[in-house]
């Protein structure tokens, strides 16, 4: 699931030509997670 959604997030940003930070909610507490691209490579690898 997350190699699905690591090519999505990388397929948006070579889609737009830019780089990008994609905010969203992870979890049962609903914490908050950015993920940034830049480049065309995500900047965080956790």
């Amino acid at each position: 699931m997350l190699e699905e959604l690591r090519m999505v997030l990388l397929s948006l940003a070579a889609l737009l030509n830019n780089d990008l930070t994609i905010t969203t909610s992870y979890g049962a507490h609903e914490e908050k997670v950015e993920i940034h691209i830049k480049e065309g490579e995500i900047v965080e690898q956790d």
